[in-house]
């Protein structure tokens, strides 16, 4: 390739009219701008400084659709002190878009971090996981899953998902976050996300919340993790044989526990002690055969995943007392 120099094509941003296009597209209805001439002007100066940048250009303009009747708030964005921050690698677009989200979904949008960059996210999953981590509260008679699925497309139209894949009904099931975005979230929550791979030696953070790993090896039997003691999700990848250790209990705010492909023939009864869990999956575990009947004194319990359990013979005979139980999964059981 070096001898073809000649016909390189050196990539560059969107050049000002495509970037106001695609502005234009998403911060007005039909992309009909001239029904707000006062805005046309600030806009343009807006898609300046994205840079160029398409994600930029698209998230802005999906923040100020919202805003077409406050021309304070497009001065408010145009003006901000975020566009010269230049030690920040993320491009200050994209962080003035999230600055300008209601609490609710900033909460669900960081959460995203605990995912590694370019993971194939679950929608129904991550709808799940915000309601275990208490991010989607009740509004009126509306179901939380049905609030949780608003947020995700609220942050969708903000552009903050991409590669959407859909069922045979058009129904969104899994996306990702554009490495940006990704970038955004997790210079956001900071040392609250810890992603463990094969590199990382060093202590988990005292404030860790929220941890992942996909190694063989399990996080749960490094005892340093018991000295993070207000972690709240931890999300097992490939761990099949390991034993839970008893002090898990320590655990007291842990709300999401995630074992799937675990390979033990019983679940501990320390899991069961654990009363904050609101979400427990054991999918894809072609050891387990039964669930304790402790499991049934979980007050706060919603999600209960057992998906292709193989070998499972029976639930809890007292599951009727879980009264904050929304989800049981047997897909896959015999």
């Amino acid at each position: 390739m070096g001898a073809l120099h000649y016909s390189l094509l050196h990539l560059t941003g969107l050049s000002d009219s495509d970037s106001w296009s695609l502005f234009e597209s998403q911060a007005f209805v039909s992309g009909r701008s001239e029904e707000h001439p006062n805005l046309v002007a600030i806009g343009k100066d807006i898609v300046k400084k994205c840079g160029g940048v398409p994600l930029a250009a698209k998230a802005l303009g999906s923040l100020l659709r919202l805003k077409r009747e406050e021309e304070a708030s497009w001065l408010s964005v145009r003006d901000s002190q975020i566009w010269e921050q230049k030690e920040d690698e993320i491009v200050p677009a994209l962080r003035l878009s999230y600055t300008n989200l209601p609490s609710h979904l900033r909460q669900c949008f960081s959460f995203c971090s605990v995912f590694p960059k370019g993971f194939t996210i679950e929608k129904e999953e991550l709808l799940l996981f915000w309601m275990a981590n208490g991010f989607v509260t009740p509004n009126g008679r509306m179901e939380l899953e049905d609030i949780g699925n608003e947020i995700f497309n609220n942050l969708l139209w903000r552009s903050f998902f991409q590669d959407i894949e859909k069922d045979d009904d058009g129904n969104i099931t899994r996306c990702k976050t554009h490495d940006l975005v990704h970038d955004l979230a997790q210079s956001i929550i900071g040392n609250k996300c810890y992603i463990v791979d094969r590199e990382k030696t060093k202590n988990i953070p005292p404030l860790t919340r929220y941890i992942y790993s996909h190694l063989l090896s399990s996080p749960l039997n490094d005892q340093r993790l018991y000295k993070a003691k207000t972690i709240k999700t931890i999300l097992l990848r490939h761990c099949y044989n390991f034993q839970v250790p008893s002090n898990i209990k320590e655990l007291r705010y842990l709300r999401c526990l995630d074992l799937r492909e675990w390979e033990r023939k019983e679940i501990p009864d320390s899991i069961c002690n654990l009363k904050q869990l609101r979400y427990i999956n054991l999918s894809n575990s072609n050891s387990i055969e039964t669930i304790p009947e402790s499991i049934s004194y979980l007050p706060n319990l919603q999600t209960l995943k057992l998906r292709h359990c193989y070998k499972l013979r029976n639930l809890p005979k007292d599951m009727r007392k879980m009264s904050s139980l929304r989800h049981v999964d047997t897909y896959g059981c015999r």
